[in-house]
């Protein structure tokens, strides 16, 4: 399965320059930002931001590598059915403490704008569950992002 998923974003991602053709671990976790940054309906500039300077944190990533894997993820968010075969992905491709960092980045993006839908807490919820991270990390993540922003 993981095998014809990377097949597909690979066909889907295809670009002339390979050098810009985003990894799908990338791609993975930019779809999740994305769920997470659509779950209130609509997503924000300043939403868009957070995920870009998330993905560029977490994966090393410079400007343009970040602007494709961004406008590759935004046109293609649509055509998923299901965020499945990605959470598994990210399960084989991460690492502990790496799923830890996503999950900072998923609230980083939830309370960019300074208010928590509660359809975004519900979507990080449901990731972390997926991605196996305890409740306790899905609450001090909460807590160490809301305090790094300043919302309490």
């Amino acid at each position: 399965m993981i095998t014809k998923l990377q097949e597909w974003l690979k066909s889907r991602f295809q670009d002339d320059d390979n050098s810009q053709q985003p990894e799908p671990l990338h791609i993975a976790a930019a779809m999740l930002l994305l769920e997470v940054g659509r779950a209130d309906f609509e997503t924000s500039q300043q939403e868009k931001d957070t995920m870009t300077a998330v993905l560029k944190s977490q994966f090393k990533l410079n400007d343009e590598q970040v602007m494709s894997l961004m406008e590759h993820s935004l046109s293609e968010h649509d055509e998923y059915t299901s965020a499945h075969p990605f959470i598994k992905l990210l399960n084989e491709g991460l690492e502990r403490d790496e799923k830890q960092i996503l999950m900072e980045g998923l609230w980083h993006v939830a309370l960019s704008d300074a208010v928590l839908d509660k359809y975004e807490e519900y979507s990080i919820r449901k990731i972390a569950d997926w991605l196996y991270i305890s409740h306790s990390e899905f609450i001090r993540s909460k807590l160490t992002v809301a305090k790094q922003l300043g919302l309490g």
